[in-house]
């Protein structure tokens, strides 16, 4: 299988310089009536991006509120005796029991253009906050990159295999749930490897990851088939240790190619019930593999 590197989640963030030239906006593309049909099973809309840029400055550079560069800056608060953190502007008191350090954008970094304003892009800052959408960062401090056409074919030999995880998924070409990907990884979490699963579809060019809630995996033996519930914040998934595909090396996954339809219909019922308002979408960028863009998306009515 190729080995494809991407940031995910926050836990993979690769410092890459990238200066790429002649870089085309990304341009809309028509959608197929499959990838119609994948999008509607969680009435996804394709992003609205004008374009991607990579950081080229080495020390980093600021990101700020407004496109100027006196406005207040991008803070990390990090409680000072917990794992709990929030981001700020620089303008704002910081609040007791935590510290604040300027959050910079960092060479490598990938953003997501949403406007421009003089000298400034105004960029998605999702990927790397849950607190604040937007900020502006400064154009000279950037380059232009664009994406190619990630494929079926290139979802299929997708696997990640790094010190902070391990993935595979499983790719639906054929039926009812045509253009469906379902995504197993093992994130390493405040020291613990944990299993998670993920559905998304093909659509455009990229796959999209309804951000409705995490889905907990855990094997167990008396179990012949998958066994859905919600808990609220997340949805439990246990699966018959039959379907565990042991690895020599790391840690083990679940083999996707033996669930079955039904099974993944359940799957996907149930986070049909639920609600999101964001969603994560992957990108193959040639220069830097598969990189991950969240944002805040409208429903299709």
């Amino acid at each position: 299988m190729k080995k494809l590197s991407f940031w995910l989640a926050g836990m993979l963030m690769p410092l890459l310089l990238v200066n790429c030239t002649n870089a085309k906006p990304v341009a809309a593309q028509t959608e197929t009536e499959a990838e119609a049909k994948a999008g509607g099973l969680f009435a996804i809309q394709k992003p609205v991006v004008e374009k991607f840029v990579v950081v080229n400055a080495d020390e980093g550079t600021p990101i700020y509120r407004k496109a100027d560069k006196e406005s207040p800056t991008l803070c990390r608060w990090m409680e000072e005796e917990d794992w709990g953190e929030q981001y700020q502007w620089s303008d704002k008191a910081v609040a007791d029991g935590y510290r604040s350090n300027e959050c910079m954008a960092w060479a490598g970094d990938l953003y997501a253009v949403t406007g421009e304003e003089g000298d400034f892009y105004k960029v998605n800052l999702l990927n790397y906050t849950d607190d604040i959408e937007e900020g502006f960062i400064l154009k000279d401090q950037t380059s232009d990159i664009s994406p190619e056409p990630y494929t079926i074919d290139m979802a299929e030999e997708f696997e990640l295999d790094t010190e902070y995880m391990e993935s595979c998924q499983r790719v639906m070409k054929e039926g009812k749930y045509k253009n469906l990907v379902v995504c197993f990884s093992t994130p390493e979490i405040n020291g613990e490897f944990k299993e998670r699963l993920e559905l998304g579809v093909m659509m455009d060019g990229c796959i999209a990851y309804p951000l409705a809630g995490e889905i907990h995996c855990w094997s167990e033996a008396e179990l012949d088939k998958v066994k859905l519930s919600d808990e609220g914040d997340y949805v439990l998934c246990n699966y018959p240790e039959s379907m565990v595909m042991k690895q020599d090396e790391g840690q083990d996954l679940m083999d996707l190619r033996k669930l079955s339809e039904d099974e993944i219909g359940e799957m996907v019922n149930m986070m049909q019930s639920r609600k999101f308002d964001r969603v994560r979408y992957e990108f193959f960028f040639p220069a830097m593999g598969i990189r991950s863009i969240t944002m805040k998306v409208k429903k299709e009515k």
